[in-house]
């Protein structure tokens, strides 16, 4: 925070909430209502958590082939290992690109938080 470190009294799922605005006391002006930010405003939030979302779930299902290849590799069929492979670099590339869009968007959804 302004180039600046310092100790967080929470854990890190604490601090996880925190940066990404989840879980967080809502604050009150004088006539005791909340504050709302403007519609737009939530609309994009919602829209980057979704995408977030998205980005995730493309990255479970990328790792989760890729331990189901890494197994497969241990079959000592003729052919099986070539085929394998290049299919692990295919995913290992669409996993990078993966991570990627995960990291953009999270850093999108706490810029709007």
């Amino acid at each position: 925070d302004d180039g600046t470190a310092r100790e967080y009294a929470g854990s890190i799922e604490d601090y996880i909430d925190f940066v990404l605005g989840r879980n967080q006391p809502k604050t009150q002006d004088k006539a005791g209502r909340k504050d709302k930010p403007p519609a737009r405003a939530r609309e994009d939030a919602k829209r980057v958590k979704q995408q977030v979302q998205d980005a995730e779930r493309a990255v479970a299902r990328v790792q989760a082939r890729i331990a189901e290849i890494d197994a497969a590799m241990l079959d000592p069929r003729p052919g099986a290992l070539e085929d394998l492979a290049r299919e692990r670099a295919v995913l290992a590339k669409e996993l990078e690109l993966a991570e990627e869009a995960w990291l953009e968007a999270s850093q999108q959804l706490e810029q709007a938080a």
